[in-house]
């Protein structure tokens, strides 16, 4: 494998884990919200 290949994949697993985390993060800030409304007094 040639470097440039190499880092290629380096930036697509980046890109993929950079992904994952948006959507974790939106949908934490949208149903998160929810249960901690619920907790509140």
């Amino acid at each position: 494998m040639t470097v440039d290949g190499y880092f290629a994949w380096i930036l697509v697993g980046l890109s993929v884990l950079i992904f994952i985390a948006l959507v974790l993060g939106f949908l934490y800030m949208v149903y998160g919200k929810e249960e901690t409304e619920e907790i509140e007094d």
